[in-house]
């Protein structure tokens, strides 16, 4: 199954090698459809990590 979100490069050889990450590029196809449901949940992720931020910053 081929992955929508990314791939995967091999770099060089031999004791050099690795692999790296290429994202597919912006903006996502389909396009992403933003609904209620959505809008909530970005909503409720943004209040917690203003609170997360919050905490961060008295620590």
């Amino acid at each position: 199954m081929k992955s929508h979100a990314r791939k995967t490069v091999q770099n060089f050889s031999g004791e050099m090698a690795y692999s790296s990450y290429c994202p597919q590029p912006l903006p996502p196809n389909p396009n992403i459809e933003i609904d209620t449901e959505m809008q909530q949940l970005l909503i409720d992720a943004h209040k917690k990590l203003a609170l997360l931020n919050g905490l961060s910053d008295s620590v």
